[in-house]
């Protein structure tokens, strides 16, 4: 998983949504919804905009809920394809992230997330994020993988191309898995330009099973990839762009992370995520 950073020039719900956030589902289906936040300073960053990891942690946010009601069971994050930083948002505007549930495997739930910023004031919005994303159910016994339930392409028959490029994304993301998997050969001990830091994981940062939030995650590669950037640059920077990022393994509440960023080139950055069990 890469980061490009720009130079200047305990349960289901309770947890994840603060008294300024709000999410609808579609009356008509459950394969839409869209989750709105007002952007307040807690979610700045070091440039006084919205942070990068604050949006990425609203889309994974929105996404876990829709498809945790159209599975009926708590999903888990299992990837996120390129995100682009298309526009900057900023604090007093309100993030509107819509989900939309664009295709199925046999275990797996693909959604694409549009995230938007609106002025309240002028009355504009602009798109700021769009991803797709990936959950997986688990059996709360077992912690393996389930089905989930299929989307009927014939019910549905305004979704049907949607539907087919989905299933292209789903077999090209499979092949981005594995390179996932290698990833921790290619960052080895002898890399003199690497930030590390741990970070603890708490029930704050747990949606349902104790299983940490992909949101949490993703905010974490967001926020230390700044930080080697600023290292890098001398001056703070802004994200402009989130490769293809991979959960291989669920990480719970009491897992100790090892962060490891490694700077690649100008301004590219790869973070490497180990945890450690006590």
């Amino acid at each position: 998983m890469f980061t490009r950073c720009l130079l200047p020039n305990n349960r289901l719900i309770g947890p994840l949504l603060n008294r300024s956030s709000q999410f609808t589902t579609s009356q008509t289906t459950n394969l839409s919804g869209v989750l709105e936040q007002l952007m307040l300073p807690q979610h700045a960053n070091a440039m006084g905009n919205v942070h990068g990891g604050s949006t990425l942690s609203l889309m994974d946010q929105a996404g876990f809920l829709l498809a945790s009601r159209y599975s009926s069971s708590p999903a888990i994050s299992a990837s996120i394809d390129q995100v682009d930083f298309l526009a900057p948002m900023y604090i007093g505007n309100v993030a509107r992230c819509e989900a939309n549930i664009t295709f199925t495997s046999p275990r797996s739930i693909e959604v694409q997330c549009i995230v938007s910023a609106e002025d309240i004031v002028k009355k504009t919005r602009v798109v700021t994020n769009r991803a797709f994303i990936s959950y997986v159910n688990k059996d709360s016994k077992t912690q393996s993988v389930i089905g989930v339930p299929q989307l009927d392409i014939q019910k549905n028959p305004e979704i049907a191309e949607v539907y087919l490029q989905g299933r292209r994304r789903y077999e090209l993301r499979k092949a981005e898995i594995q390179k996932s998997k290698k990833l921790e050969a290619f960052i080895g001990p002898n890399f003199s330009n690497i930030t590390e830091s741990l970070y603890l994981t708490l029930p704050s940062d747990a949606h349902t099973e104790n299983i940490v939030h992909g949101g949490v995650i993703l905010k974490l590669i967001d926020t230390y990839a700044a930080v080697a950037a600023a290292r890098f640059a001398k001056n703070w920077s802004v994200t402009a762009s989130l490769d293809f990022t991979s959960f291989l393994v669920p990480i719970k509440v009491g897992n100790l992370l090892h962060i490891r960023v490694l700077s690649l080139f100008l301004s590219n950055f790869v973070c490497h995520f180990n945890f450690l069990k006590y």
